[in-house]
């Protein structure tokens, strides 16, 4: 018979014996009474669910009090339709996830992505508290928690009724893994886990009510989940293994459910192709953005192979987790490739084992499939995702794990080795906790993830950039000595060069360069890379920014020379024409006229006064100095 006790209370149950005098032990007998009542307890789903949120909720308190980071401005802070709050939201519903940003016009993405749900809870977000991401960290510390009890419940009372400690120590750990931090402790990723908590909900009406209210719910909640992100789309192929493992349903029953979620994510891409256009087919020119643009065929099917299997290895042991794999992590691999060819031994040796289980309801077999079938979307098999590895995308598919400790723990509940294996699961939990933790405080700005992780991954392009970024923005500080800023700008500007050469192209990575120059006063620098930037992309709407930025230091310059060195203040606000366009006013212009009077530039000086007056006429000065070097020029007045 299964043990329904915990091993902690097992333990606090011997400490109690040990205090005992031989006497008492002798004459006490067990009250059963009390010892029903604490069996009750333990094993009552509540309490296991109470502790299960209670452990989920808690490892990631420390996130609450995180700022806003990566991709947060994007659905967020830089979202102009989130930030309208309630105003928003119909344009929410009719337009691309990313719409909103103020940059979506310059991204290379192919594709189009609707997925308005999350969208809309942080419109509420804005419209409650406005810009505060302690709420907003708060609101998916909060959410997690609960998919976390919904998972078990589902899994306790649909799946393994019979095996509830199993369920617990699985769902414990899986609340526990620390590749979950970037879905928690990122605002952006709350469509994870509205994906998942909508999909949980979802698979317990069909399971748990076998009538049309449970189809109802299960239609309505996955649809739902599809609003929130596209994940959902793969459980048309588990839903049918689930049904067949767990309801012991005719083949034809089975195809009536799975038809049914095929309806329903039939007409979730209906609407979304009314809604939104199907946005470039094309793959993007961006390698950033297309990983495997430089790979061969070969190439290309060996490092996806190698991927996957990296995916189950980093959700199993979290070294080195990174928020960025991109671009130069990792390089292309051959068929001929050790790594290559252990990765496929394993995963087909374990693929053939699993299908041929499969007829047989082996848990592990279910389990793996459950897992392959999840994460299809995201290995580039399937479609190019832009990404090689991203740690949100193994968020859904680690439900698998859930099932094969379940089996193990059903296995071992039959044996001797029972109680040593729920302290090695109370173990694996306290290190996964331990992990996850810490890990949230990575994530408590840009700057400091971007710094955590480059020495983890310092081939990735992408966050080479932003470690530059972070170092720029540290050397911001006003505490710092001279000496130290300088350090730091020059470990940006280090950075850079090194990506740079790898990827010259990288217009981010131009413009930090660009700005780190500028911070040490090296302006002839910074605009040869900013040039860079602008034949690579010349309708960023970026470039107005650095545009802005070079005329005010250009013509700042020149007013220093003023009238003491006409020469080098004429030079400055010449070199600050090709920038001036709607930045040059009233002012500009005047002292533009008057460096080049005083340099006997009559007629650039005439030009300067005329476009002077049109923008203030009242400007007295600058018509008695038009009528001067207009006289001096030969240019008659109109």
């Amino acid at each position: 018979m299964e043990s329904l006790n915990l091993w902690s209370y097992i333990i606090m149950n011997k400490k109690k014996k040990n205090t005992q005098s031989p006497e008492m032990a002798n004459n006490q007998q067990p009250n059963s009474s009390e010892k029903e009542v604490s069996e009750a307890i333990y094993t009552k789903n509540w309490f296991l669910a109470l502790l299960i949120f209670i452990a989920s909720f808690g490892m990631y308190t420390n996130s609450i009090s995180n700022d806003y980071a990566l991709d947060d401005i994007m659905v967020y802070t830089g979202n102009q339709l989130v930030q309208s709050g309630m105003e928003g939201m119909s344009e929410l519903w009719s337009n691309d996830f990313l719409y909103g940003y103020r940059g979506f016009q310059s991204l290379d993405l192919a594709g189009s992505r609707w997925r308005p749900l999350s969208l809309i809870s942080f419109a509420i977000d804005v419209e409650l508290w406005g810009n505060n991401p302690h709420w907003s960290h708060f609101m998916n510390v909060l959410l997690f928690a609960i998919c976390c009890v919904l998972l078990f419940y589902f899994l306790s009372t649909q799946l393994f009724p019979k095996n509830k400690l199993g369920t617990f120590f699985a769902v414990l750990i899986f609340s526990a893994l620390p590749i979950h931090t970037e879905v928690v402790a990122n605002i952006k990723s709350r469509d994870e886990i509205l994906c998942f908590f909508f999909l949980i909900i979802g698979l317990n009406s069909l399971f748990k009510w076998d009538n049309l209210k449970g189809k109802l719910i299960f239609a309505f909640c996955i649809f739902l989940s599809l609003l929130a992100k596209e994940n959902a789309v793969p459980l048309l192929a588990g839903l049918p293994l689930l049904l067949y493992y767990f309801k012991d349903q005719h083949y034809k029953k089975i195809a009536m459910e799975t038809g049914l979620l095929l309806a329903v994510i039939g007409f979730y891409l209906f609407l979304r192709l009314q809604i939104i256009p199907m946005g470039k087919l094309e793959a993007s020119k961006e390698i950033l953005n297309n990983p495997f643009m430089n790979a061969s065929a070969m190439q290309a099917f060996a490092t996806k192979v190698y991927l996957l299997a990296y995916s189950i290895v980093i959700m199993l042991i979290p070294f080195k987790l990174s928020h960025d794999y991109s671009f130069q992590h990792f390089a292309y691999l051959n068929l001929s490739s050790t790594w290559f060819i252990i990765s496929f031994i394993i995963l087909t040796s374990i693929s053939i084992w699993s299908l041929l289980k499969l007829k047989n309801k082996n848990i592990y077999a279910l389990g793996w499939s459950i897992f392959i079938i999840l994460y299809s979307i995201s290995t580039n098999f399937v479609i190019e995702i832009g990404t090689p590895l991203a740690e949100r995308l193994l968020f859904l598919p680690s439900i698998a794990l859930c099932f094969i400790i379940i089996a193990i723990y059903k296995q071992m509940n039959e044996t001797k080795f029972r109680k040593t294996f729920q302290v090695i699961l109370f173990v694996v939990f306290g290190i996964y906790g331990l992990l996850t933790f810490q890990r949230n405080q990575d994530w408590k700005n840009d700057d400091t993830l971007s710094l955590a992780d480059y020495p983890k991954c310092p081939k990735s392009i992408r966050l080479a950039n932003r470690v530059a970024t972070a170092y720029i923005n540290i050397s911001a500080d006003s505490t710092l000595s001279s000496s130290k800023k300088k350090e730091l700008l020059n470990r940006s500007i280090e950075i850079c060069k090194k990506a740079l050469a790898v990827h010259p192209n990288y217009n981010d990575m131009l413009s930090n360069i660009g700005v780190a120059y500028s911070r040490m006063d090296s302006l002839d620098i910074c605009e040869s890379y900013w040039k860079s930037f602008e034949r690579v992309d010349p309708g960023n709407p970026k470039l107005v920014e650095l545009h802005h930025f070079l005329f005010a230091r250009m013509y700042n310059k020149g007013l220093m020379y003023g009238s003491i060195k006409p020469d080098s203040a004429y030079y400055w606000f010449n070199r600050a024409l090709p920038y001036a366009k709607a930045e040059a006013d009233a002012n500009f212009w005047y002292d533009y006229a008057g460096a080049n009077y005083m340099l006997g530039h009559f007629k650039e000086a005439a030009d300067g006064f005329a476009k002077t007056l049109k923008l203030n006429p009242a400007k007295k000065e600058a018509e008695m100095g038009l009528m001067a070097a207009s006289q001096k020029a030969g240019i008659p007045l109109k």
